[in-house]
């Protein structure tokens, strides 16, 4: 059955079950990328994940029982995609790319329809108000269309306002459009032409399952994508609360340039930037300035953060191991404001394997949720 619905053009069965198992994975509830990649270090591969990681979540005990997704249902993800014109890139498929693996919740598998070969070119990551000024939107417009003469991919996030202005400027040269939601699922609605050029002419990149509508706090997921892709992130108009801000954040967490442009300081709109600016992001003053100094950044080499990998244990029967003690100091500890693990190792004597592995039965079970590399909180569903 598996072979009959995917392209002939994949190697043989074996890979197609490794994609298989990988969905199956990351479509489970509670696994973002972060514990799909801890598991995936614990257990060596995703047979073994798949076998094991129910029994992690049992035994920390939950009010619903943790079920790994069935593979009738990621068979049909698989048809629906293909059928679509769309394809999936795992992390460990040679098309991932590799600045975006850098990041340490890098998505387990990338849903694309386009040309994939924009994933090996630099990009710069523009991103800006939904309401954006005739101003903005001309001066994004240049700026995507002079940048990507030089050879760079213009990546935003196929928004209204700024993000529209990029992609039109750069679908000549090349763009990638980062969705929240499936990669059928066209938002905003008004953007449906646009979408259509861009999977024609550049790419379209998401991480959800087909059909899927993003919720709120799908966006932020989606501007990690967008700031994980570009050598740099360009913020062009931007109230401070804004979505752009958070990607600009996000963008000096993983190591990216931020840059921004200055505006009037009464106008809303430029206070984001003026801000940025005003706390060491790049003030741009003209085209040439940006090329000038997007051209003189270096390179960012591939450097896998897989340091903790010996921290994690490896025995045959992670059943025998018990946990519970860790397991009630990690859930007296937090609340239900972010805290850092960290301090809970500083705070108590626990081998951090043992840790790692309290932590995964309790995202596993959904009594605690994971804020970005190394902060949790319990989970206020799951103690109601």
């Amino acid at each position: 059955m598996l072979r009959k619905i995917l392209p002939n053009s994949e190697k043989q069965e074996a890979t197609d079950q490794n994609l298989v198992n990988c969905l199956r994975i990351i479509r489970s509830s509670n696994i973002g990328s972060v514990t799909f990649k801890n598991l995936l270090k614990m257990f060596g591969s995703y047979t073994e994940v798949i076998k094991q990681a129910p029994e992690l979540a049992k035994k920390a005990g939950s009010k619903k029982p943790f079920i790994i997704a069935e593979e009738s249902q990621i068979l049909e993800e698989i048809e629906n995609t293909y059928k679509y014109g769309a394809e999936f890139i795992t992390i460990d498929n040679s098309n991932y790319p590799d600045l975006l693996k850098q990041i340490h919740d890098a998505p387990p598998v990338l849903i694309v329809k386009g040309d994939k070969s924009l994933l090996k070119q630099e990009s710069l990551g523009i991103v800006g108000s939904r309401n954006a000024s005739l101003n903005g939107i001309a001066i994004t417009k240049k700026i995507a269309k002079e940048v990507g003469s030089k050879g760079y991919v213009i990546t935003s996030g196929l928004a209204r306002g700024i993000d529209s202005s990029a992609h039109e400027g750069s679908l000549e040269s090349g763009t990638i459009a980062v969705i929240a939601g499936g990669i059928n699922h066209i938002y905003p609605p008004e953007n449906a032409k646009l979408y259509e050029k861009i999977s024609q002419e550049g790419l379209v990149i998401t991480e959800g399952a087909f059909n899927y509508s993003p919720l709120a706090r799908n966006f932020p997921q989606r501007n990690r994508i967008i700031s994980g892709l570009s050598k740099a992130i360009l913020v062009v108009e931007a109230s401070t609360k804004s979505g752009s801000l958070i990607t600009a954040t996000t963008a000096i967490d993983q190591g990216r340039e931020v840059m921004a442009i200055p505006g009037f300081p009464m106008d809303p709109r430029c206070q984001g930037p003026n801000k940025l600016i005003k706390e060491g992001a790049y003030l741009v003053e003209s085209i040439e300035d940006l090329i000038s100094y997007l051209q003189n950044l270096p390179s960012k080499s591939l450097i896998l953060n897989d340091n903790d990998q010996k921290d994690f244990l490896r025995p045959t029967n992670f059943s025998d191991i018990d946990t519970e003690e860790v397991r009630s100091i990690v859930l007296s500890s937090l609340s239900f404001t972010p805290i850092l693990l960290d301090d809970i190792v500083k705070q108590f004597d626990i081998p951090i394997s043992l840790l790692y592995l309290a932590i995964l039965e309790l995202e596993l079970s959904g009594k605690i949720l994971r804020y970005g590399p190394d902060k949790f909180v319990l989970n206020i569903e799951a103690h109601e």
